[in-house]
């Protein structure tokens, strides 16, 4: 169903509830989303980073990659995707209670204890 569309049912109702219903579809769709910021747990990073399949490793570089893009303020990194791999799942082996971390957490925080920022 199109917003459009959303709108449009039925016509027969009053512009105040079609107002109300372009309030409510606004709500779900681009607030409810930013409430839960935490996607991925250590837990799963721990589950995909420490299976060496293809998938799992898909998930993990893929994931690493997005987080490192998005808070780049020690790059540019010089080791690879596989290496961060390798970092993450050792961080996380080394304390079952990081599992619990959010999973972009755990990988700022297992690159920057390996490679901490330089000063510019």
């Amino acid at each position: 169903m199109t917003y459009k569309q959303f709108l449009d049912l039925p016509s027969r109702e009053q512009p105040s509830i079609k107002m109300k219903r372009a309030v409510l579809f606004a709500v779900i769709f681009f607030v409810a989303p930013a409430a839960h910021a935490a996607f991925t747990s250590g837990k799963q990073l721990s589950q995909g980073c420490g299976n060496r399949d293809m998938a799992g490793e898909f998930f993990c570089m893929a994931y690493i990659s997005g987080v490192l893009d998005s808070n780049s303020q020690c790059g540019p990194y010089t080791f690879s995707l596989r290496e961060a791999m390798g970092i993450v799942a050792s961080w996380l082996a080394a304390d079952p209670a990081r599992q619990n971390l959010p999973g972009s957490e755990v990988v700022v925080s297992s690159i920057r204890e390996r490679f901490p920022c330089k000063s510019r």
